[in-house]
């Protein structure tokens, strides 16, 4: 019961902070918060590959507290949004600014069916109510 009650406030929280981190980690988000049409491409892509690992970083030991494959689906996510913003800053030229990222990203998101993010914040849900389902069976 003692360890219970020491692991389900952090079990909750690390589950909001999970779909938080994918929440931030959307390239809509990250293009609506970070976007400096002054900037040159390659530099903006450079503060987007930062804001990630930033916020990665920061929110790295949420994988105690939620399960191993709910992690792996939240880096796994990461990873995606990594490979879509270089994707997007690989199609830039020497002269390309902030603006034509951004607008390349968009781009390649109109592409998409569902985005990694979207999935994992879909799966860290499914998963929350699975575990707390079984928790309340037990009780």
């Amino acid at each position: 019961k003692q360890r219970q009650e020491f692991f389900l406030p952090n079990r909750v929280e690390a589950y909001q902070r999970s779909i938080l981190l994918m929440e931030r980690l959307h390239p809509n988000s990250l293009v609506m918060r970070l976007h400096n049409p002054s900037l040159p491409a390659k530099a903006l892509q450079a503060e987007f590959l930062k804001a990630i690992r930033d916020e990665y970083n920061h929110n790295v030991a949420q994988q105690l507290f939620i399960s191993p494959k709910a992690w792996k689906m939240v880096k796994d996510s990461k990873e995606e949004v990594i490979k879509l913003i270089n994707l997007a800053g690989n199609q830039m030229t020497a002269t390309s600014t902030g603006m034509d990222l951004s607008a390349k990203i968009f781009e390649i998101l109109s592409q998409l069916e569902q985005l990694p993010s979207e999935i994992a914040v879909e799966f860290l849900k499914k998963n929350f109510k699975n575990c707390f389902k079984f928790i309340s069976q037990r009780e």
